[in-house]
Formats: C-alpha cells, sequence, structure tokens
C-alpha cells in the first residue's frame, strides 16, 4: 500500500470529487433537462435556472454517494475475475443484439400476432 503525504494525497482525492461533479452536471444536463424546471407550471417556473441545476446536481451527488457507500468495495483481483469471468461471456453471448440481432433473433411471422408486428412487417417489406 502507498503512503501518500498530505498534499499530493488532497490532489488524488480533490480530483475524484472534480470528476464525480463532472459527471453530476453532465448527467444533469443530458438527462435531467439541465437547468429547466421538471414541472413547467408557476410558481416552479418562477424559480432560477441555476437552483433548478444545483439541485438536481445535488441529487445526482447525494444518488452516487449512497451507491458508493451502499455497495461493497472489490479488489482489484475481483474486478478482473468479474470482467473476465462474469462480463466477457455475457458480452460473446448477448453481442448478436450489437451486430444486429441476425445471430440471435429472427424475422416475426405474419401469423405471430403482436401489438407492434403489423408495423415490423410493414419496415422489414421495403
Amino acid at each position: 500500500m502507498v503512503e501518500y503525504g498530505s498534499t499530493p494525497y488532497m490532489m488524488f482525492m480533490l480530483g475524484e470529487y472534480v470528476a464525480i461533479g463532472t459527471m453530476c452536471a453532465m448527467t444533469t444536463i443530458l438527462f435531467l433537462g439541465g437547468w429547466l424546471s421538471p414541472v413547467p407550471y408557476p410558481p416552479f417556473t418562477w424559480v432560477p435556472g441555476v437552483i433548478w441545476f444545483t439541485l438536481k446536481c445535488l441529487f445526482v451527488f447525494f444518488m452516487f454517494a449512497m451507491v458508493k457507500a451502499s455497495l461493497p468495495r472489490y479488489r482489484y483481483d475481483q474486478l478482473m475475475r468479474l470482467g473476465w469471468k462474469v462480463f466477457l461471456p455475457l458480452l460473446a453471448r448477448d453481442g448478436g443484439d450489437r451486430r444486429g440481432g441476425a445471430a440471435v433473433h429472427r424475422a416475426p411471422r405474419r401469423d405471430e400476432a403482436g401489438p407492434w408486428s403489423s408495423l415490423l412487417l410493414a419496415s422489414s417489406e421495403r
């Protein structure tokens, strides 16, 4: 185990929290509507966008903190085993979905009724 002095350790932890803050801001912008109000009716629209953005970032940061606190920390060898022996076979088995699904799925037949079957069949006949 490496022992750091106070300044390198502070810089390491500061870099980690800057990365988490950046992820929170990007998640807020891309998935939570950024600075817009979640409810588009007054009095919610009267609140400035900076306040909404900050509240959404704090919510995402809280969720990151809860996940980080509640899940166990894996050692490096456990992460490697998980990646090579679990996730790589899953990717090899389910990777057909990413290639267009030809290896895993078949085209629907006309006698198979479903809510979207007419759209699927119409798009496959072109």
